[in-house]
């Protein structure tokens, strides 16, 4: 997630319709995108208040499936789930329910994060067919990092034209700045760069 020199990856990709496990899989291999892992995502909310705030409220599919944990964990500086300390803010406390199936991360608002004593909930049990997911999330495959000087013609190339319904809003979010661009079928980018 960090980046050197003049260069960085679009780190954070959302088109709010949400969907099931397959089709948010899909439209990710569609846009060339990857899913996160739990440890990448995790780590990236805990350094990016930016990524936090918009993602508050949604869940969303993730990469990876089984989880053999179950109960509250915090995070270390891995992005791996380890017990809780004494101390430990609810902001870095994940709740675990254990299954066989993807992984799939609730980001809880303020309120009920505030009110239940943790900010995440990482799921295995969820059913990946059935389950409608409120966003769907991704990242550029490692091929397709951005730089500060192509990141428009890079936006462009996701062909986001191919996955996105008339209307949909997709915001690709970076921390700093902001740019919108036009895909070609009327629907909206928000790059934020």
């Amino acid at each position: 997630m960090t980046a050197g020199s003049g260069v960085f990856k679009v780190s954070i990709f959302i088109r709010n319709q949400g969907e099931n496990h397959p089709n948010s899989m899909d439209v990710l291999e569609k846009a060339h995108l990857d899913p996160f892992t739990y440890q990448e995502i995790l780590l990236l909310l805990q350094s990016h208040d930016l990524f936090k705030q918009e993602l508050k409220g949604k869940w969303f599919w993730l990469k990876g499936e089984g989880l053999h944990k179950y109960g509250r964990y915090t995070i270390d500086a891995q992005g791996e789930l380890v017990n809780i300390m004494v101390g430990v803010s609810y902001e870095n406390i994940v709740r675990i329910n254990n299954g066989k199936y993807p992984h799939s991360l609730l980001l809880r608002d303020d309120d009920s994060a505030a009110k239940i004593g943790f900010r995440y909930s990482l799921d295995a049990s969820s059913d990946p067919i059935t389950k409608v997911a409120t966003v769907v999330l991704g990242k550029p495959k490692p091929e397709w990092a951005v730089t500060q000087q192509n990141a428009a013609e890079q936006a462009r190339l996701l062909r986001v034209e191919e996955e996105v319904e008339r209307g949909s809003t997709i915001r690709i979010i970076s921390p700093s700045g902001e740019r919108t661009l036009e895909a070609p079928n009327g629907a909206t980018i928000h790059l934020h760069m």
